[in-house]
């Protein structure tokens, strides 16, 4: 007889290949054998939902709002990456929004959000998202760099970064 372990990892073999429907179908089946699903259940069918933004978000609000396990930085990373590959930067930010009102580490995903505006070109907002969280260690640098270089925005982004680092 199947255990939550054997469901989850069936699930996670079908993350990898984006079967984000296979995985829906998987925890439902867990939940028809008694079973109930964990934040690993539910953070894998995130993490499935590539590209299918607002699939992600839907399933991050079941994790928000439903009785079982609550959302955690990796479910709000991955419904985070799931805006970057769909470029959906306003969506990004407000889910960081609410990451900050549920005390979520939002620095822990910080560059995944600064992914979501270079996919956007949305240099002004990254400034903001930097100066607001004041995270500056290597790789956030490297980020908001990638951001200036994809928004072809450097030398005036370049000049308001600049008084930061000194």
């Amino acid at each position: 007889r199947p255990d939550l372990f054997s469901f989850n990892t069936a699930m996670a073999a079908c993350e990898g290949s984006g079967r984000w429907r296979t995985c829906v179908l998987l925890l439902e089946s867990s939940i028809q054998r008694g079973l109930q699903p964990d934040v690993v259940s539910y953070n894998t069918i995130l993490s499935s939902a590539r590209g299918e933004w607002q699939r992600a978000l839907s399933f991050l609000e079941d994790l928000i709002s439903g009785e079982g396990p609550k959302a955690n930085i990796v479910s709000l990373g991955a419904a985070l990456a799931a805006c970057e590959q769909s470029g959906q930067w306003e969506a990004a930010l407000s889910l960081m929004q609410w990451a900050r009102s549920a005390h979520l580490a939002p620095h822990g995903v910080v560059r995944v959000l600064l992914g979501c505006m270079r996919v956007a070109q949305r240099w002004q907002e990254a400034l903001q998202i930097q100066q607001e969280l004041r995270a500056w260690d290597g790789m956030t640098f490297g980020c908001v760099l990638g951001v200036l270089e994809k928004s072809c925005s450097w030398q005036v982004a370049l000049n308001s970064i600049l008084p930061d680092m000194q």
